[in-house]
């Protein structure tokens, strides 16, 4: 793995985007869907929260000279509903200092716990406020993450709108990407697969940096999965210490920053650029997630593959690497049919039709009495086969029934039949998350096996170099 030192202060985003819907005699409700006859085809690419990928289609960033220092970031509510908040309650800790008015030209030193709300006094004047805490975490009691309150580096602004008050965290970006490794991993992980993801996590915000979706509040994201999770556990010294080891350092190929998509744990097997329905992007490719590189890479069966254990796949003991969830057809025809708002009528039968590059399933049939459907694309077909309510067995044997989509498309079918008659499927599958890119479980069992976190970006994200800003 090669490094190249360069200034990154300005990206250029080129954002081509297509669409085209087709809607007759059906309602849609979550995706492209077209009819032709007695066939139903869902077949758009719909990014999902691991994906991280809500706004990238069809980008390209070119590094042009320039430094990135500061993040802003919008912190949603605290069951991630949405980015309002009725009012905003702030813990004393130390004092803190709440500029307001035009330019922040008032200034109030505060000692007690504040609510502000968008009838607060602040706002007249203007409708934004600045709070900050001379360089120590602001706790704001009214946010919370996993039941706690965690204090956020930086400085908190908060945009009085119609709907609520919203909040953006200002924060250094070396401090930012600390805050997601902590959230992403936690302190059991190696220090090189704790480098590797805060490398990934600053490419990730340096490529999105001009995110035009909350550009009303200078922000590139928020703090939620359809971004990078963030602040949800506060960092402690060792996440600190790797980030500072990697500082600057973000992934490039070509002199390009890539897109550093990350899941959480791989069947054996990632999938390649394809899923996401973008141009080629060559660093993503399939890879056997195991450590003798020298074996051959193919699957000759998959059905084969995925209902068993391989023991050279380095995440074999992790409870996602293997999974299994019977479902009747009278659940099919509920979950399918609420997902594309139509009824099919009864189903008879689920074929998968297409696999991506690693075995992925790209495309599967469902034949209802009414009409058959073909959906396409990991995401759709994850949450069109809605397993809530199910038990799912996972590879410790325990069961997971809370899960409102499957773990993950890597998957085989294998039907049930019943006093001679069809009753239903069994999904044998594999994986947790999109599956491309770079398994943070996989990432982990490399860096014990001692590869240095250049070599397992190099191993998910092949042919890149690391680039070191400043």
């Amino acid at each position: 793995m090669k490094k190249i030192i360069f200034a990154l202060s300005t990206i250029l985003i080129v954002t081509f985007c297509a669409y085209t819907i087709k809607c007759q005699d059906v309602l849609i409700k979550i995706n492209q869907l077209k009819t032709y006859g007695q066939d139903i085809i869902v077949n758009k690419i719909i990014y999902d929260d691991e994906s991280k990928a809500n706004e990238e289609k069809n980008q390209t960033e070119k590094i042009i000279n320039m430094e990135l220092n500061n993040v802003r970031i919008v912190l949603m509510n605290s069951d991630f509903s949405s980015i309002y908040h009725n009012n905003i309650e702030i813990k004393k800790k130390e004092k803190i200092n709440i500029n307001y008015g035009k330019d922040f030209q008032n200034s109030e030193i505060v000692n007690e716990d504040k609510i502000i709300s968008c009838g607060s006094e602040y706002f007249n004047g203007s409708s934004i406020i600045k709070i900050s805490n001379n360089k120590k975490k602001i706790h704001i009691n009214s946010i919370k993450r996993n039941g706690k309150i965690n204090g956020y580096k930086g400085d908190i602004y908060l945009y009085k709108t119609e709907n609520g008050i919203v909040v953006v965290n200002e924060v250094g970006i070396e401090d930012y990407v600390a805050a997601v490794v902590s959230s992403e991993l936690n302190n059991s992980y190696p220090n090189e697969a704790l480098k590797a993801q805060a490398v990934c996590a600053r490419t990730y915000i340096a490529k999105r940096i001009n995110n035009e979706k909350y550009k009303e509040y200078n922000a590139f994201g928020d703090d939620s999965t359809a971004y990078q999770v963030y602040n949800i556990v506060e960092p402690d010294n060792k996440i600190k210490d790797a980030v500072a080891q990697t500082k600057g350092e973000v992934v490039t190929y070509n002199d390009n920053l890539i897109n550093t998509y990350f899941f959480s744990t791989s069947c054996g097997y990632t999938t390649d650029y394809k899923i996401w329905g973008t141009k080629k992007q060559k660093y993503l490719e399939s890879v056997h997630v195991k450590q003798n590189l020298e074996e051959a890479e193919t699957q000759a069966d998959f059905d084969t593959y995925i209902k068993k254990k391989s023991k050279t796949d380095l995440e074999n003991k992790y409870p996602f690497y293997r999974w299994n969830v019977k479902m009747s057809k009278s659940h099919l025809r509920y979950v399918v049919n609420n997902y594309i708002g139509y009824d099919i009528g009864k189903i008879s039968k689920i074929e998968i039709n297409n696999r991506g590059a690693g075995g992925i399933v790209s495309n599967i049939t469902v034949y209802g009495k009414n009409k058959q459907i073909s959906i396409s694309n990991q995401i759709n077909i994850r949450k069109a086969l809605n397993p809530y309510g199910l038990g799912i067995k996972l590879n410790d044997g325990d069961i997971r029934s809370n899960m409102s989509m499957l773990p993950s498309s890597f998957f085989s079918i294998e039907n049930i039949y019943r006093n001679g008659k069809w009753w239903g499927i069994k999904i044998y599958g594999g994986g947790f998350g999109h599956g491309c890119g770079m398994s943070q479980n996989g990432c982990k069992e490399l860096a014990l096996s001692g590869y240095s976190y250049e070599d397992i970006i190099e191993f998910f994200y092949k042919k890149t170099a690391i680039a070191v800003s400043g």
